[in-house]
């Protein structure tokens, strides 16, 4: 069955100087996601710890329409 455009997860990927840019765009929510320290226990909460650990730099915002983009640079020494 389709899928209402709003509701589809974009993911770019570019490659420049170097350096991997990663970005996922989705309309989940218009909330920007923060790093948190989940309990052991927890099954979610921790993608953004991860991306803040092993990217050189990174950010989120909102996206055009619904939703947010959640962008990481990745290179060597990241």
């Amino acid at each position: 069955r389709p899928v209402a455009p709003d509701k589809l997860v974009h993911v770019k990927l570019a490659w420049t100087h170097g350096l991997l840019r990663v970005e996922v765009h989705d309309a989940a929510s218009d909330k920007l996601p923060a790093p948190v320290s989940a309990g052991v226990e927890d099954e979610c909460g921790r993608g953004l710890l991860l991306v803040e650990r092993l990217a050189r730099e990174w950010g989120c915002g909102p996206r055009q329409g619904i939703g947010k983009m959640v962008w990481a640079t990745i290179g060597p020494g990241s």
